[in-house]
């Protein structure tokens, strides 16, 4: 079961690579990409490292704190749609 965690840490890992590589190609929602790439790097490598074998990945949040860590992915994410959001609405500026 340890190995199933593992590879959903890290296919979320490389998403978050990708969102990071699409948001350098994009003209639009660039900010959203950007936070999306990084939460979804952040959590898999986060799910990774509570769910790996002990002392296999040594940087990581307290795991008694994994709520702080969806928390503020989640934050994030939204902040940037807000972001997005504001920025569309400007004539002129975004998209």
């Amino acid at each position: 079961m340890i190995w199933f965690w593992l590879g959903v840490g890290g296919l979320m890992l490389a998403a978050g690579l990708w969102f990071l590589a699409l948001a350098r190609r994009s003209k639009d929602r660039v900010a959203t990409h950007t936070a999306l790439g990084l939460a979804l790097g952040f959590g898999g490598y986060h799910l990774a490292s509570y769910l790996g074998p002990p002392g296999w990945l040594v940087f990581r949040v307290d795991p008694d704190f994994w709520w702080l860590v969806v928390l503020g992915c989640l934050g994030a994410v939204l902040g940037s749609l807000v972001t997005d959001r504001l920025l569309s609405d400007r004539p002129g500026e975004g998209g």
